[in-house]
């Protein structure tokens, strides 16, 4: 079963996801930059230390607003991006999930991980997560 520790917050105009992160990071407020780069690739850690891993949600709507909002690529410069990467070995894409229980379900039990669900997403009774304010 999964437990909450939720402080909820959503980034800019745009409320139609919610950034969550396993609920083992100390995180409650985290700059844009820095979810922007571990999306892209650039950052593979944490402050911490610990490894950071992005993981995507498959729905086309809250993808592309998160993409835009935040990592500042469209879905295609995304795909793009770590299609370069994997092809030149230097880095595999995110784990990409079909709904936002599975994607739930992987960052509160991956240590790291960190990933967006659909706003209206009910967190009752889930636990192992955190909802992050993103801040410029």
């Amino acid at each position: 079963m999964l437990s909450l520790n939720c402080c909820f917050a959503s980034f800019g105009q745009n409320k139609n996801y919610k950034i969550i992160v396993n609920a083992g990071l100390p995180y409650e407020n985290i700059e844009r930059t820095v979810i922007q780069k571990i999306f892209l690739g650039k950052r593979t850690t944490w402050d911490n230390g610990s490894p950071a891993i992005p993981v995507t949600l498959n729905s086309r709507d809250v993808h592309a607003a998160f993409l835009n909002d935040i990592v500042k690529k469209s879905p295609d410069a995304f795909n793009s991006l770590w299609m370069s990467l994997l092809y030149t070995g230097r880095a595999t894409p995110p784990p990409s999930f079909a709904s936002d229980t599975e994607l739930l379900m992987y960052v509160a039990e991956t240590p790291g991980a960190v990933g967006y669900i659909e706003s209206t997403t009910s967190l009752e009774n889930v636990t192992g997560i955190r909802v992050i304010t993103v801040k410029d």
